[in-house]
Formats: structure tokens, C-alpha cells, sequence
């Protein structure tokens, strides 16, 4: 089954993870704290979730800025008070690699020979960081970002701001991304078909189509009925 558009994640699925950028930010922070960098990063990206949960609509605020109240609200909790303009320096490389992560090469090779429908990247991120990763992304007809949509994935809305500017039913679209939470689940609470890129083979699927790599993607697609479409 060819899909109508491809929506298709960032961070992590077409380009490098964040991974490194995150423990090279809460380095930063614990050499500045002494706190231990275990805990800092697993408290850090617990409280990131909740803020990013309970940001939509008019409560919405951007990736940056929840990156920046998450930490402070952990070292506050520990007992530890860096100063918002000394936090931002210590978080650098983080929001560094969100303005210039680069295509990973098997998402690269693809999106320069992929022509049978649209690409829409539909990313959690701050639109002007992801228009610098764009310029590295070829065959991208068009992004949706959190900012764009004021919530974030896996919260549907996000899609259904790409299923409207594309003027499509959710049963003619396939999501592709690296997420359990965000992308397969997200996607499937907006009426779509996911595929998960699990690039370690790791991990539940279920009913859900995996793939290692995007060059196994034009071949899955083949293969994927769409839901509703007979």
C-alpha cells in the first residue's frame, strides 16, 4: 500500500540521537553541582516528560524553555540553585545538537531517492531549530513541530495539525519514527499507521511494523495495508 504522505519524526529517526548531547549537558551541570549525573539525567528527563504532558494550547511553552525549567526544578528539589543565564550556558550542548544534527546515512540515501508521496517531518522541537536541520534534509516537502502545533507528541493533536495541513485523512497516512511513546503511540491515537524504527532490534512491537533501517522502509510500505483503505 503507498501511503498519501509520510510523516516522519526527527530527532533520533532521520538524524543522530541526543543521547551524547544529554550526558554532555549533565556533565556540565555536575561538575558545576557535584550532584550525581544518574541521578540528575534520570530526575531531568522525568520531569522534562510531565512539563511536555501538561504543555498545549494556551499552557504551551517550547522545548527550550521546558528543557531549562525541568533542570532548575530538579536542582531545586536538590537542594541546588543555578542561576537561569549560568543554566542556559550548561545546557548548551543540547540545544547545539538540536540546531545541527546531522542525517543519518541510511535516512539520507532514502529521502534522496524517495518521489512516490510527500515527506512531512512532524517533530517535537522549537521551529527554529528544526529549520537548521532541515537545510540537511533533502526531499522534505514540509514540518510540523510542537511549537507549530502548541503540544507535543504523543499527544494527537500534533498529528492531526499535520493530517490538516495536508489535507488528508489519518487513513492515508503512515508515521515513521523512533518513539514507542511518542511516534507509535501517538500516531495510532490519531487514526494512523505507525512504523517504528527500531534501529538496535530491540523492544515490543506487537501488530506495530518494525524496521532497522530506512532501507528496509520502501519494502515494509509495500507491505503495510493502511487502515480503512481495502
Amino acid at each position: 500500500m503507498r501511503p498519501s504522505a509520510l510523516f516522519v519524526d526527527c530527532y533520533g529517526t532521520l538524524v543522530a540521537g541526543d543521547r551524547p548531547a544529554i550526558e554532555a549537558a549533565v556533565a556540565n551541570v555536575v561538575r558545576r553541582t557535584g550532584l550525581d549525573g544518574q541521578v540528575l539525567d534520570r530526575a531531568w528527563w522525568q520531569r522534562f516528560r510531565q512539563l511536555c504532558a501538561a504543555s498545549s494550547g494556551d499552557s504551551f511553552e517550547t522545548q527550550r524553555a521546558l528543557e531549562l525549567r525541568a533542570m532548575a526544578d530538579v536542582l531545586r528539589d536538590l537542594g541546588v540553585e543555578v542561576p537561569p543565564a549560568e543554566l542556559t550556558v550548561l545546557l548548551e550542548p543540547l540545544f547545539r545538537y538540536w540546531r545541527t544534527a546531522r542525517p543519518l546515512p541510511d535516512a539520507l540515501a532514502f529521502l534522496r531517492r524517495w518521489r512516490l508521496c510527500p515527506v512531512v517531518i512532524v517533530s517535537n522541537s522549537d521551529r527554529l531549530d528544526l529549520e537548521q536541520v532541515l537545510a540537511g534534509l533533502p526531499g522534505v516537502d514540509a514540518a510540523v513541530t510542537s511549537e507549530d502545533a502548541r503540544a507535543y507528541k504523543p499527544d494527537p493533536s500534533v498529528f492531526r495539525h499535520a493530517l490538516a495541513l495536508t489535507g488528508l485523512a489519518p487513513e492515508r497516512v503512515v508515521h515513521v519514527g523512533d518513539s514507542w511513546e511518542s511516534d507509535v503511540a501517538g500516531a495510532l491515537s490519531a487514526g494512523i499507521t505507525p512504523v517504528w524504527v527500531s534501529r538496535e532490534g530491540v523492544g515490543p512491537s506487537g501488530d506495530v511494523a518494525r524496521i532497522a533501517s530506512f532501507d528496509e522502509l520502501p519494502e515494509c510500505l509495500a507491505r503495510l495495508p493502511v487502515r480503512g483503505v481495502s
